[in-house]
């Protein structure tokens, strides 16, 4: 049985101290489960995003239709199948069939890039893992049964991540949205979704960002451990924000908050 997937697993940092600290409080409960909607609300972003026409667009909403998001306490499970994906080109061939399943690929990395702008705007970053492998998965009414190669190894591999970065195997195809970080490892860029967002909306998303890793900043400054975490994402964020002039006055001086 061949059940490719592309399968992301990813860990919200510190969100099982939030899930201890304000489990009764039904408000943020609330605003947590809200939060989730927006998750699931992002593959209409990442549709705009794409901008590529009806018969695109339509395409893709097959393959959403069939991609599954789970989010249990502080992880979230993201899978896509890799067979039978929806045709893009009129002719099959080999280089189109390998060229439709990277448009695909594609769109799932810019879809998890999306998810976690969202997660850093409300104060968490996210540390995770991608690969590809065998999956299976079967719905029972309510009930779940999920038996996946490729899910035991992301979540193997994210153990090794460290820092709020989201790694991938060898297995997972060159992409634009994968770039390779000052360790040797192949990680997720995850701004690079901000170019499909209109300039209101990019100042607006980094400005909340600024914000947030300066406040983490200031509130583990005496945890060097955590800290150094959050670091590790500041220098990302400010390489990133130093390539685009008019945003430097949202680079954060971690020496500085």
């Amino acid at each position: 049985m061949n059940n490719d997937y592309i399968v992301c697993y990813l860990d919200i940092l510190g969100y099982s101290n939030f899930i201890n600290q304000y489990f009764d409080d039904e408000e943020i409960r609330k605003q947590e489960e809200k939060h989730f909607e927006n998750i699931l609300n992002l593959w209409e972003t990442t549709k705009r995003q794409i901008s590529c026409g009806g018969f695109l667009v339509k395409h893709t909403d097959k393959i959403i239709n069939k991609t599954v998001i789970r989010m249990i306490s502080d992880g979230i499970i993201i899978s896509m199948p890799l067979n039978d994906l929806p045709p893009i080109f009129l002719d099959e061939t080999p280089e189109t069939k390998l060229q439709n399943k990277q448009f695909h690929v594609n769109n799932y990395l810019l879809f998890l890039c999306n998810i976690h702008l969202l997660f850093i705007e409300k104060g968490h970053l996210l540390r995770g893992a991608i690969s590809v492998g065998q999956h299976y998965e079967k719905s029972y009414k309510s009930n779940l049964f999920l038996y996946s190669k490729a899910l035991v190894d992301t979540v193997k591999l994210e153990k090794s991540a460290k820092y709020p970065r989201i790694i991938m195997r060898d297995n997972v195809t060159d992409s634009p949205m994968i770039y390779t970080d000052y360790e040797g490892v192949r990680c997720l860029d995850v701004y690079q979704s901000l170019g499909r967002y209109s300039e209101p909306r990019n100042r607006e998303i980094l400005k909340n960002i600024s914000m947030e890793l300066k406040r983490l900043v200031t509130l583990y400054r005496s945890e060097p451990d955590i800290l150094s975490k959050y670091r590790y994402f500041i220098e990302y964020h400010n390489k990133r924000i130093s390539q685009i002039s008019n945003y430097l006055d949202l680079v954060v001086d971690i020496t500085n908050p």
